[in-house]
């Protein structure tokens, strides 16, 4: 296992989490005692169902943040629903 200090790991920080995930893992040192080791993050259930719901088109992602609605739904009848809440809690 390759070990990188906490400088060189700044510096190249980039180079260093490409190698990471590919599935190596790197010890990081501070003046040459080893302080922490990077690895790969563990693939969860949550990871793994929302893989299946993309490859499936049960979902969709283009990569970014979500954007909301284009057109926000409107209640036409009746209170808001921030009055019915209040209301509610009484």
């Amino acid at each position: 296992m390759p070990a990188v200090g906490i400088r060189e790991l700044k510096t190249h920080l980039s180079r260093y989490l490409a190698r990471v995930k590919l599935g190596e893992r790197i010890i990081v040192s501070d003046r040459g005692r080893a302080v922490a080791v990077i690895s790969p993050a563990a693939e969860t259930a949550l990871d793994k169902g929302i893989d299946a719901m993309l490859r499936s088109g049960a979902a969709r992602w283009g990569g970014g943040k979500p954007r909301g609605l284009s057109r926000p739904i409107r209640l036409s009848r009746g209170p808001s629903l921030a009055e019915t809440i209040l209301a509610d809690r009484g």
